[in-house]
């Protein structure tokens, strides 16, 4: 059974903390997988872009969402944060840098480890299609027992990796970089779900919050 996080929603009104009008049920934005790159660099621990609060948020007792979460999810609360805090009005013109390791033969293509993903320069060079797709893809967390295929995760660093690797002894994988905005990493439907409740008060009056089902 997959397991998922989940990112919900309240607004702060004169009668306490509610689930925003028109969302999702409960307030429901968005939901990731278990391991996924998004949750573990941006949102969670010591060294993430944007750090939840690890307290419960105040008030939440009183709300509808709790009594969702007392049925069952009671020990997968993850952290929160005020929608003012998770700066979502850059995360169109703010740029990560990823970081996996690609099979030896295209990590030239990165070259300074600035630029966006080169997927038309790796299929030109004879990647197929399916297996240019998965090196671009984004969703899983280095270091976790749920990469897909065996491959090395992804990880988001301070500073690109210039490539200077080339001649016929090379490693089997090396590893690149690329540049990639947070809209783009967090994914454009995940983020409208986000942008779509903001219209309903201040982002002083919004809040996130996210479980864990596992």
């Amino acid at each position: 059974m997959s397991q998922y996080f989940h990112l919900y929603c309240q607004q702060k009104t004169e009668a306490g903390w509610i689930t925003p009008p028109g969302s999702d049920e409960h307030g429901h934005l968005s939901d990731f997988k278990a391991r996924s790159a998004v949750i573990e660099r941006l949102f969670l621990g010591s060294e993430a872009l944007l750090p939840l609060q690890e307290e419960w948020p105040p008030d939440f007792r009183d709300t509808e969402l709790f009594a969702r979460v007392i049925d069952g999810w009671e020990h997968g609360f993850r952290g929160w944060s005020l929608m003012g805090d998770l700066c979502v009005d850059d995360w169109a013109t703010s740029f990560l840098y990823i970081a996996r390791s690609v099979p030896a033969q295209f990590a030239h293509l990165f070259a300074s480890g600035d630029q966006p993903f080169p997927m038309q320069e790796i299929l030109d060079s004879g990647c197929p299609q399916f297996d240019t797709e998965w090196l671009e893809d984004t969703t899983i967390a280095r270091d976790s027992c749920f990469e897909p295929r065996g491959g090395s995760g992804i990880d988001v660093i301070d500073r690109p990796i210039i490539q200077r690797s080339r001649g016929e002894h090379l490693p089997r994988v090396i590893e690149v970089s690329w540049k990639l905005s947070i809209v783009d990493f967090i994914g454009h439907w995940q983020t409208a779900a986000i942008q779509s409740v903001r219209g309903n008060a201040a982002d002083t009056d919004l809040r996130v919050i996210c479980f864990f089902d596992g």
